[in-house]
């Protein structure tokens, strides 16, 4: 036993003799970790556009390691090895992760950063889109992307990212294996469903209704795949126009569509469901009247928020006055659509005091030349700008229309009338165009084409300007007024597109010294003679 002891005693000894020997052997190294950060100017994409990142990398002992893998995935599929990313989206897919992953390839060991992107098709954001004629004769659309390109800078200035296009002419006939829209282009409206519904039964992306005649005819366009959907004729009850009938345009509200003719006749359809895009039948029987009288359709506002409104102004050139036209449904599920409604004036005593003004529901001693509306909504509804004429005097009138909640009635109160003829005598013609810009301000600019000069009326200062001279005669005009430094699309005779700039500094520039470097953000020529120019949203901006 004694002897059994003092070996066991031995071998302990030896052991920890061997352990605090072979301590000194290991070579201990604190771990380089590392931290991975990147940043993106945007999450959304559309095929085709260039993803350029630069990631950020920390090192926890203030060096960074030399010996690093990069591997860059979408939804787990490797797209780039590099260490910064330049790639072409080439799939589209809604919050797609992101994900770089960094390897120490020393240590094995791997640290990562994630992000979450949006990948669309090239069509469905908000664009430009232009309706145009060719030499033929016959139909184009083409459609215009804002973007950005970098321009170097100049005398060792930043290289700077300014204000450009993506151009598919053509959008049409290449998204529908070469077709041609074949008839002669008349009008481009656009249309809404609502974006907020859970079971999405089809693309609530906005659709384009387009008239022309001949060819395909009037026709509505998908706006993420611009292929047809469908077909006006085959809409309305009996699947033929009614005798007659020659389309002019397509406006569409909530649950309120409206089929206009050359001639101004209305034609109308219930939607079952502001969820779907096309459903029941226009009614071919008896056009929208007044009194048995059929109205003229040819001025309907494009109001900003319809939905809210429960409805939009109509201007009746037959009967001289002007109408709500409803598009409500009441909780209890009684509809109230496509009712005419003549405003009451609530403030009728202010007729007392200018017995020249023009009333709502008597301007037969006035000419409509344009109405709109702007985004200065009151308290108690929506406001209205109108350009009348009247003995070869100029007037701008300015009312309120009340919000529209079912019944046979809607409030309604002039604001002011404010002679206009030294500003706009001089310049409005009989095909002047108009548009208003309400970005800034709420609604400061009054946009007027005059042959091929664009001026711009400033309420806030009562006062003209002009903004630019082209090299031919204004077709169209629509503006964005989606942000604070917003635009105008401007369309010539010639096929020449312009987006315009109208931020304050530039306005301002235009105001102090006549003229501004910057007013012109993008042209595009080539699209033979523009007949439409529309600022297409990509959906409603509202709950609809």
């Amino acid at each position: 036993m004694r002897k059994i002891y003092w070996m066991t005693v031995a071998v302990v000894v030896c052991c920890l003799s061997s352990c605090y020997e072979d301590k000194g052997n290991y070579d201990y190294k604190l771990m380089n970790d590392v931290t991975v950060n990147f940043t993106m100017e945007a999450t959304e994409f559309v095929m085709g556009d260039v993803l350029k990142v630069e990631p950020q990398l920390a090192f926890s002992l203030g060096e960074e390691t030399n010996k690093l893998a990069y591997s860059w995935s979408l939804n787990r599929r490797q797209i780039s090895t590099d260490r910064n990313l330049n790639w072409m989206a080439d799939e589209e897919g809604k919050y797609m992760d992101l994900r770089l992953t960094v390897t120490d390839t020393e240590t094995g060991v791997s640290y990562f950063y994630a992000s979450s992107i949006t990948v669309t098709s090239p069509y469905v954001n908000n664009a430009w889109v232009v309706l145009s004629e060719k030499e033929d004769g016959t139909a184009m659309l083409t459609y215009l992307r804002p973007t950005t390109k970098i321009v170097p800078g100049e005398n060792g200035k930043e290289d700077e990212s300014v204000y450009d296009c993506a151009v598919t002419k053509d959008v049409y006939g290449i998204s529908n294996a070469g077709s041609s829209l074949g008839g002669k282009p008349i009008s481009i409206s656009q249309h809404f469903v609502s974006s907020w519904t859970e079971d999405r039964p089809q693309d609530f992306t906005s659709w384009l209704w387009l008239v022309q005649q001949g060819g395909q005819g009037a026709i509505d366009v998908s706006g993420s795949t611009y292929k047809t959907e469908g077909t006006l004729p085959s809409m309305f009850i009996h699947g033929a126009y009614p005798q007659g009938f020659e389309p002019w345009r397509v406006y569409d509200m909530l649950y309120l569509s409206m089929a206009i003719g050359m001639d101004g006749k209305v034609y109308t359809r219930i939607k079952d469901s502001y969820k779907l895009f096309n459903n029941s039948y226009f009614m071919d029987e008896l056009p929208l009247s007044y009194r048995q009288q059929p109205i003229d359709g040819t001025m309907i506002v494009r109001a900003p928020r319809f939905c809210d409104h429960g409805g939009t102004l109509l201007y009746d050139k037959n009967s001289k006055r002007y109408f709500h036209i409803t598009d409500y449904q009441s909780w209890n599920g009684r509809k109230y659509c496509g009712r005419l409604i003549v405003p009451s004036v609530t403030n009728e005593s202010i007729y007392e005091k200018n017995p020249d003004w023009g009333k709502l529901d008597d301007m037969s001693d006035y000419e409509v030349l344009y109405v709109d509306a702007h985004s200065d909504d009151s308290w108690m509804g929506l406001k209205y700008v109108a350009v009348l004429r009247k003995s070869n005097r100029y007037f701008l009138q300015d009312f309120t229309i009340g919000d529209y909640w079912g019944g046979s009635s809607i409030d309604a109160e002039i604001n002011s009338q404010t002679d206009v003829t030294s500003e706009l005598g001089a310049i409005v013609k009989e095909d002047s165009q108009f548009a208003l810009y309400y970005a800034q301000d709420y609604r400061p600019y009054l946009l007027i084409s005059s042959g091929n000069s664009l001026y711009f009326y400033y309420f806030n200062g009562s006062k003209v300007y002009k903004y630019h001279q082209f090299d031919a005669p204004i077709k169209s005009i629509d503006v964005n007024n989606s942000s604070f430094q917003g635009d105008a699309g401007v369309g010539l005779e010639n096929g020449e597109f312009y987006v315009l700039d109208f931020s304050t500094s530039v306005i301002r520039d235009v105001m102090n010294t006549g003229d501004s470097k910057e007013k012109i953000r993008f042209k595009q020529g080539g699209l033979g003679r523009v007949v439409e120019v529309i600022y297409k949203w990509k959906q409603a901006a509202n709950w609809v």
